[in-house]
């Protein structure tokens, strides 16, 4: 797990993905009551790149070096992003995206439809 970067990566054993899902769901911890459903979060190819990035803990500057694109297009990428997901930090969205991934790994259980 990576413990520094504050959140887990898809790379992860599945146990580790396990065992973090079940820590949030033991705490309760939600970001936002209106969070959007895993089947709504559409990414572009740019956005999801800029997402790994930040996932991995890396700054603005290096994820733009990565992809070979200005620091300004990440903050623009990142910022149409977080607004598609609706949160406000990089914690919220990896929370989000954990509990994404936990789901379709079948780690949690599916969403009830109400």
């Amino acid at each position: 797990m990576a413990k520094n970067a504050g959140g887990i990566l898809k790379c992860e054993e599945a146990s580790e993905i396990r065992e973090a899902a079940l820590t949030v769901k033991r705490r309760h911890v939600r970001v936002c009551g209106d969070m959007p459903k895993a089947k709504t979060l559409r990414l572009t190819s740019r956005e999801k790149a800029v997402f790994k990035g930040l996932a991995k803990g890396l700054f603005y500057q290096e994820i733009a070096c990565e992809l070979g694109i200005r620091f300004s297009t990440v903050q623009k990428y990142k910022n149409k992003m977080f607004k598609k997901l609706r949160v406000t930090n990089r914690s919220q969205a990896m929370l989000l995206w954990l509990e994404t991934e936990a789901r379709s790994r079948g780690f949690l259980p599916k969403e009830v439809q109400a």
